[in-house]
């Protein structure tokens, strides 16, 4: 079932960014694939707004941020309920890699590497 249910999100969220899905690297498709199937396609899309535009234009690095924190532009910005259900800030040298551990830090780390790109 759980492969059917991820299948079905991946292509969600492949319809949703159409012909530009291919532009992206493969690690943030599957990024993408795992924040839908976890998040819902439309919650994904509806709640994190500027996260979908950053990705949209490239800009790995502050679609990053954007998932931290909740408006990041901002002095002291506040840590999004996403960063924090997901293990965000329960960082160990243990666990921040490992994405069924820490999902944030995990998330954060594959689109700051990605950086921003044209």
């Amino acid at each position: 079932q759980f492969g059917e249910d991820y299948k079905t999100k991946r292509a969600e969220i492949e319809k949703y960014f159409g012909s530009d899905w291919a532009n992206h690297p493969p690690e943030i498709q599957d990024l993408l694939a795992d924040l839908s199937y976890n998040m819902g396609t439309t919650g994904l899309t509806t709640k994190f707004k500027n996260f979908i535009s950053d990705i949209k234009l490239r800009n790995y690095e502050d679609a990053a941020n954007n998932l931290m924190y909740r408006d990041p532009s901002i002095a002291n910005p506040v840590k999004s309920k996403w960063w924090t259900d997901m293990g965000g800030d329960k960082y160990t040298d243990n666990n921040w890699a490992n994405p069924l551990q820490n999902r944030g830090n995990y998330s954060y780390d594959v689109l700051k590497k990605a950086g921003n790109q044209p």
